[in-house]
């Protein structure tokens, strides 16, 4: 179970960066950024 909790908090810091992302697992959030951050530049 100490195992378990510690992967648990490993993932939640990455899934608190993205935060859009916070949702969806941080695999799929890192592009899904990845392609709002240039969008979001562009449309600025």
């Amino acid at each position: 179970m100490s195992k378990g909790k510690n992967g648990n908090k490993e993932v939640k810091k990455p899934k608190k960066d993205p935060g859009p992302g916070k949702s969806m697992t941080p695999v799929v959030a890192t592009p899904v950024v990845a392609a709002a951050a240039p969008v979001r530049a562009r449309r600025k």
